[in-house]
């Protein structure tokens, strides 16, 4: 009994490694909306859209303040890193100028050739990657080189525009990817949207795909979206270039939202074992949805902690990044809120940090030692606290053979007095 106890203090002693979202008080104003975010030249920059004087905030150096940048072309909306330059989009009534900066901001170069009627429609979305920017109007997208005067309009198989947001377009080394929703089908392009191939898939028929991305440490694609007869939502992963997809176990954290329809995926971010969601309200008043894991997909759950709860469905997360070593996340009408995440599945607790290793293990599990001290006891425990081994430890490791499959908490006792509890699963 005094060694659960012990275990259960030990997990409450963990949770701020499993860390908690924090405002990063970009505005303590309820509704007011936040354009994006983006990291540019090691610096971490937001727009609040119907702000003024300034809609243009960077974070100061420690991540604990935002200073106004006051910029030569009113409205801010959209803004992207782009290397050497910022791009930024801003709002005028229904339609968006675009410009690009190169002095984070501050002076801003107008940027229009090729859009549409010289100025693009309202703006939705940017990209980069590779020297390449890609604009999203709520009726074509664009693309160009950065160091390109003119932009050019992408268009499909057929010859027609490729719609934002309905039809997400991403990366895939240098290929394209884009998820015409019309049809349900998904084409690659390697000539930067010139060209355009359909790729067969296994997606479930009638499924919509709402966000696409790709995990740059993997090559991982994964889709967001709902069946075209609103039975259900879903997350899907590929990993060889889309046409084989798997559904995400999302363990029963993806359902309706508040208005009794299919929650929709508007935000994702991927970075090998990392995942993290954001969706629509489930219910009425509630936090904005996001679920994570930093363990692989098999453990995503809800990741709400910290973040505002409203008397409406009306706020979700829009957008996230890492800067830092941290993850970003905006929400839509609040603030952008922060958190750290655990590294390799190690926790900290005590003086010092120990690993293990296989992370996923099989049948044996071993202990990176601390040369300080020698490790006196191993107490492998359920995430409810029962206690599964006890054991002393040896080179040889410790039988995990008898496990069932799941994610385990090894308590490690070191002969100084120091306690490291640390997560791994068990394949």
């Amino acid at each position: 009994m005094k060694k659960q106890l012990l275990t259960i203090v030990a997990l409450l002693s963990m949770l701020p490694c499993w860390a908690q979202w924090q405002g990063t008080n970009l505005t303590n104003l309820p509704y007011l909306p936040i354009g994006n975010m983006t990291v540019h030249k090691g610096n971490l920059y937001a727009i609040l859209v119907d702000l003024t004087p300034s809609k243009l905030y960077k974070l100061d150096a420690g991540g604990s303040s935002w200073t106004a940048v006051t910029t030569s072309a009113a409205g801010p909306r959209l803004m992207q890193d782009a290397g050497n330059k910022m791009y930024i989009a801003t709002l005028n009534g229904t339609s968006s100028q675009i410009y690009y900066s190169y002095d984070g901001g501050q002076t801003m170069i107008l940027d229009t050739v090729g859009t549409t009627s010289q100025g693009a429609t309202l703006a939705v979305n940017m990209q980069y990657h590779n020297g390449k920017i890609v604009l999203g109007t709520n009726d074509a997208y664009f693309i160009k080189d950065t160091g390109d005067i003119q932009w050019r309009n992408i268009t499909d198989l057929n010859g027609s525009a490729i719609f934002p947001p309905a039809d997400p377009i991403t990366w895939y080394g240098d290929t394209m990817y884009a998820y015409k929703n019309n049809f349900q089908s998904l084409y690659i392009s390697a000539d930067y949207g010139v060209t355009w191939v359909l790729r067969p898939t296994d997606l479930p028929s009638g499924f919509r795909t709402l966000r696409i991305i790709t995990d740059a440490s993997s090559s991982r694609l994964y889709v967001g979206g709902s069946w075209a007869n609103d039975s259900t939502s879903g997350i899907w992963y590929s990993d060889n270039g889309g046409s084989h997809w798997t559904l995400v176990n999302a363990n029963g954290v993806i359902g309706k939202a508040s208005d009794h329809t299919p929650q929709q995926i508007f935000a994702m971010y991927a970075d090998g074992q990392t995942f993290y969601a954001a969706m629509d309200n489930n219910k009425n008043p509630s936090a904005p949805d996001v679920i994570s894991t930093t363990t692989g997909l098999a453990n995503l759950a809800w990741d709400t902690t910290g973040l505002p709860t409203t008397a409406d469905n009306q706020t979700y997360g829009d957008y996230f990044l890492r800067y830092n070593g941290e993850v970003y996340l905006a929400v839509n009408v609040f603030d952008i809120y922060k958190k750290g995440a655990p590294a390799n599945g190690v926790s900290m607790l005590g003086s010092k940090v120990l690993s293990v290793y296989p992370n996923p293990a099989g049948s044996r599990l071993y202990i990176r030692q601390d040369e300080s001290s020698k490790i006196s006891q191993v107490i492998v425990s359920s995430l409810a606290g029962q206690e599964m081994i006890t054991t002393t430890y040896t080179s040889g490791g410790i039988d995990i053979e008898g496990l069932a499959a799941g994610m385990y908490v090894a308590e490690i006792y070191s002969t100084d007095g120091s306690h490291n509890p640390v997560r791994f699963i068990k394949e």
